[in-house]
């Protein structure tokens, strides 16, 4: 982990971890429609996402790109970890 943004400077590369959905989240939608929607994923995607928590999500990104990930997954309730990437990029 590296801070509780995730993000310790503007330089290197970030995995982004799915944690998952706090129970008891007041949401008018469920947490596999709202990855569904924010993401534009299938919805069976989006349920194995969901079950499969804690998941990465996103690997070896640049810090712009997690922060958006960290600010629109937590925009629907989810839980989310930013953690330094140990992989190289894809």
């Amino acid at each position: 982990m590296v801070s509780d943004s995730g993000l310790d400077s503007d330089s290197g590369l970030y995995d982004v971890t799915l944690i998952g959905f706090p129970r008891g989240t007041a949401s008018k939608e469920s947490p596999v429609q709202a990855l569904s929607r924010v993401f534009g994923v299938d919805v069976r995607i989006a349920e194995q996402l969901v079950s499969s928590a804690p998941v990465v999500i996103k690997r070896s990104i640049p810090p712009q790109h997690a922060r958006r990930y960290d600010a629109e997954l937590k925009k629907i309730g989810a839980r989310v970890s930013i953690s330094a990437s140990t992989h190289a990029p894809a």
